[in-house]
């Protein structure tokens, strides 16, 4: 499988560049804290192209510094209130983020190709 993702140019800044792009399809490959991070970045930017993320893991990008605490506490109703994921599958799904579960192998630049 591939998602075509458009490359980054010689710009300064990534975020400048992927705004000159705009309406291309932007790849984030890796939906821990930084690629949430970096997500959220561009959904302030407004800048109208098309975002998926690939993510590893059966969930999207949590907070992994309080996983201790969450296996720690035994008090169930209190692990319900932590909320440790970023944004929900919902939430990626109404700022308009594609949310696709897989790890990726390979990433072809000439071909603007990401595989998983």
């Amino acid at each position: 499988q591939a998602i075509l993702a458009k490359a980054l140019s010689s710009h300064t800044h990534p975020i400048d560049c992927l705004i000159a792009m705009a309406t291309q399809h932007v790849v984030v490959v890796g939906h821990g804290p930084i690629g949430q991070s970096f997500i959220e970045k561009l959904m302030e930017k407004k800048a109208g192209f098309k975002v998926s993320v690939l993510c590893e893991e059966p969930r999207p990008a949590y907070n992994r510094v309080m996983l201790t605490q969450y296996f720690q506490d035994l008090d169930g109703d209190k692990k319900d209130s932590m909320k440790l994921s970023y944004w929900s599958e919902a939430q990626l799904k109404e700022q308009g983020v594609d949310l696709v579960y897989g790890r990726g192998t390979a990433i072809h630049r000439e071909a603007k190709e990401v595989e998983f």
